[in-house]
């Protein structure tokens, strides 16, 4: 079935509306989610003694953050790796309703230290 003229313009339009209100959405996540970042960020250095906290990920560099998407951070300078999984849940319940992945100097891989180190957001 062809769709007339006049029907593949509403269409066009539609599309078009959709792309905006997507785009003005993701930009409000992410200013939430960059937000909800350096909220973590302080709460790390204040409660756990991190030295330095960075942003990394599709939030720092701008991208598509969608409704999966999470809150990529990668700490230096902290000490008690025992208390790894209560400061994770802390850190948890502060970036609601953003997931947070938190990374240890200690525990990164040399390819991710040298993404945090070209892009990654210091945040604390």
């Amino acid at each position: 079935m062809l769709l007339l003229p006049n029907e593949r313009e509403a269409i066009k339009r539609t599309w078009i509306e959709r792309q905006r209100k997507n785009k003005i959405e993701m930009q409000k996540r992410m200013n939430e989610a960059f937000c909800c970042a350096k909220k973590v960020a302080y709460f790390l250095k204040e409660n756990y003694g991190v030295d330095k906290v960075y942003l990394y990920g599709s939030l720092a560099k701008g991208e598509y953050f969608d409704k999966l998407s999470d809150i990529d951070l990668y700490i230096t300078g902290w000490k008690n790796e025992k208390q790894y999984w209560s400061m994770l849940a802390e850190a948890q319940s502060l970036s609601r309703p953003y997931p947070i992945s938190i990374v240890t100097e200690r525990e990164a891989l040399p390819s991710l230290k040298q993404i945090v180190e070209k892009e990654g957001i210091l945040l604390v």
